[in-house]
């Protein structure tokens, strides 16, 4: 295949590379159709996608079930599952994709994990002075 049959985003930051942390990311339901925007955090250590509080009060969701989560500080969590859609861009858009809420730095309402990442191919690169974040899906 080659890269005129996929669909993809490439974003180019001017400075520095921890800029790649504020991503806006649109998410939506069936409910409430109208997508709202969030900033995301693309996060290859993290397995899940998972969504603030925010998140889930803006667009009223409830929760399908529970989850126990390992975090990065080794001990275990009980999460919230949702669901919901989220649009990276116009072109990918992923749809029900099970969440977890839970905790967040200050400013980011959403982590864009593995589950996501993996559906494509994601990159990082420099190029004269800037961070490349590409993002291809077929």
């Amino acid at each position: 295949m080659n890269n005129d049959e996929r669909t993809g985003l490439i974003i180019e930051y001017e400075t520095k590379p921890e800029m790649i942390l504020n991503y806006p990311v649109h998410c939506f339901t069936a409910k409430l159709p109208q997508h709202r925007q969030y900033t995301g955090i693309w996060d290859c250590d993290s397995s899940g996608t998972r969504i603030s509080q925010k998140v889930v009060q803006d667009l009223q969701l409830k929760a399908v079930g529970t989850v126990t989560v390992r975090q990065c500080e080794a001990n275990e969590k009980v999460r919230e599952v949702f669901f919901l859609s989220i649009a990276l861009s116009p072109d990918i858009v992923f749809s029900d994709v099970r969440v977890t809420n839970g905790y967040f730095p200050p400013d980011f309402d959403v982590i864009i994990g593995l589950d996501l990442i993996t559906q494509g191919n994601f990159s990082l690169s420099q190029q004269n002075g800037k961070t490349i974040v590409e993002f291809l899906v077929q």
